[in-house]
């Protein structure tokens, strides 16, 4: 038997932007689907410099019920958009499930997150995959 799995996609802000002496960028997502029924609070960072991979993040997902998904980032890229693109950036994201609440404590699986940051807003196509923990 497969594991259960859906898509749907996700819009919304950056709600909070940081840049690092270092060179590395923090940002914090926050948005939901079309529908109303998921919305997604999330934080990522990466170092600037071209072709980087995020070196952390974590994201929850929380059904209209109330139910959430958590999960850790395990890998991923990011890159800076061709000027000719409305986005800043476009990411690909691999998150490994580290468990949730309501009717999905205790799941694992991954999440996969492809889209793009455009200013202060993202869009993101979500893929959730559920296993045992």
């Amino acid at each position: 038997m497969s594991a259960p799995t859906f898509e749907f996609e996700v819009s919304g802000d950056v709600v909070e932007r940081q840049l690092l002496l270092n060179g590395t960028q923090i940002v914090t997502l926050e948005g939901e689907s079309a529908d109303g029924g998921w919305t997604l609070t999330a934080g990522l960072s990466w170092s600037i410099r071209p072709a980087a991979r995020p070196s952390e993040g974590d994201i929850t997902l929380t059904a209209a019920a109330g139910d959430e998904i958590f999960a850790s980032l395990h890998e991923g890229g990011i890159r800076e958009a061709p000027a000719s693109d409305e986005a800043d950036h476009t990411l690909v994201l691999r998150y490994d499930i580290d468990g949730g609440s309501g009717s999905f404590t205790g799941v694992g699986g991954g999440i996969e997150a492809a889209g793009t940051l455009a200013g202060d807003a993202f869009r993101l196509q979500i893929a959730v995959a559920l296993g045992h923990a």
